[in-house]
């Protein structure tokens, strides 16, 4: 017997934007048929998907489930949090994760917890998103978030650091590159880069401005986290090497506009709104999306004010500041761009032989990217892990 199957949904193919009714079958958490027309009740669940739209699940590429999300310093939660507070906050992270429909998260680090996470997930003993780990952040001496990473300094120090992190289950290395200078010199960045890759692992480099984008991308990485500043010869060496990059807009936006309310420091909350209302903030990632640099979608989530269940917000800032002003591509961020990000062949689009993860709504989200909240299923690996109310009309 099957182990899935939802009949006459309409399927939205994210690479082109195509609508159309289909009946899909999973069995043994993958696609194997995609049929038109209605597929049967052999299965151990059937779903009827007349009037219901369904696309792959979503993907968040840039979070850290060790942190709330509250408006706690994550500095004192990374230095105050027992073994067992951050495991309390992962396993509740994970299933907000889930309630809105991202289905896998490439989590950046926090510590050792995500590490201890993938296990308690690999061994079935709770609920998750797929996961895609880095185990601890990788920072020069004093560098940008040095009290939750590892510190390395010279080319064999940071080898030893990526090898750590791969034998103790990392799949991707995150490295600080910037603080409010650029960190790491060039011969540590290339270290960083043919370590990684040598191992089989991608880099995602935490840069905020064009002189350390510039070294990074020099170096090789596979991924920009947040962005600033670019000039146009930059944005095309980005374009030209195909390194996507993770805006993560949502801290800065939302503390801007609900900080003072939500009891964020006044000083923090008007640099916020300054650099919200600054449009120069914004230039270098909005010419980048008009250039046609790959986008991927990530929310920063854990940072103050960003919880891990809170993703519209991120997708609205996108259109605000001008990287784009499509919903096709927004879904594209989320789903296809995030799953090839991450290398994971299964990951990002509907198809047979891909993972059976899918969000399943009440509404178009090509019509309104916000209609990704309204829900009606989330399915992963084939499996129905979250079922709502119809909508109200």
């Amino acid at each position: 017997m099957k182990q899935l199957i939802i009949n006459n949904i309409q399927v939205i193919d994210v690479e082109t934007g195509k609508v159309e009714t289909k009946s899909v079958v999973a069995e043994n958490g993958l696609v194997t048929e995609i049929v038109a027309g209605d597929a049967g009740e052999d299965a151990a669940k059937v779903l009827d998907g007349s009037g219901l739209y369904l696309m792959p699940g979503f993907i968040n590429c840039h979070t850290h489930l060790g942190w709330d999300g509250s408006k706690t310093d994550i500095m004192l939660q990374s230095k105050n949090d027992s073994d067992a507070i951050s495991a309390f906050k992962y396993a509740v992270n994970m299933k907000k994760c889930l309630d809105v429909g991202l289905t896998a998260v490439r989590d950046l680090g926090m510590n050792l917890s995500n590490i201890y996470a993938k296990q308690a997930v690999d061994s079935g003993i709770i609920e998750s998103p797929r996961l895609y780990i880095s185990g601890q952040a990788i920072m020069a001496t004093g560098g940008h978030t040095w009290w939750c990473g590892v510190e390395a300094d010279g080319p064999w120090e940071i080898r030893k650091a990526i090898r750590q992190q791969k034998k103790a289950g990392a799949q991707v290395i995150k490295i600080m590159a910037s603080g409010s200078l650029p960190e790491y010199t060039m011969e540590e960045l290339y270290t960083i880069v043919d370590e990684s890759h040598a191992l089989g692992l991608k880099v995602a480099a935490h840069a905020t401005f064009g002189s350390a984008i510039e070294r990074v991308v020099e170096a090789g990485v596979d991924s920009i986290e947040h962005g600033g500043d670019m000039t146009d010869a930059l944005i095309e060496k980005i374009k030209e090497k195909n390194i996507p990059i993770i805006p993560t807009l949502s801290a800065v936006f939302i503390q801007a506009r609900e900080g003072l309310e939500k009891g964020m420091p006044e000083a923090a909350v008007l640099r916020r709104r300054r650099q919200v209302a600054n449009k120069d903030t914004w230039d270098g990632l909005k010419r980048a999306g008009e250039a046609g640099v790959t986008f991927c979608f990530g929310t920063d989530a854990g940072s103050p004010l960003v919880p891990h269940d809170r993703i519209v917000d991120e997708l609205l800032a996108m259109k605000e500041i001008g990287i784009t002003k499509s919903d096709l591509y927004l879904l594209q961020c989320m789903t296809v761009n995030a799953g090839k990000l991450i290398g994971d062949a299964k990951l990002g689009l509907v198809g047979e032989g891909k993972y059976a993860d899918f969000v399943i709504t009440d509404k178009n989200p090509l019509e309104d990217i916000t209609n990704i909240s309204a829900l009606r299923y989330v399915v992963q690996n084939g499996k129905l892990v979250r079922s709502y109310s119809r909508c109200a009309e």
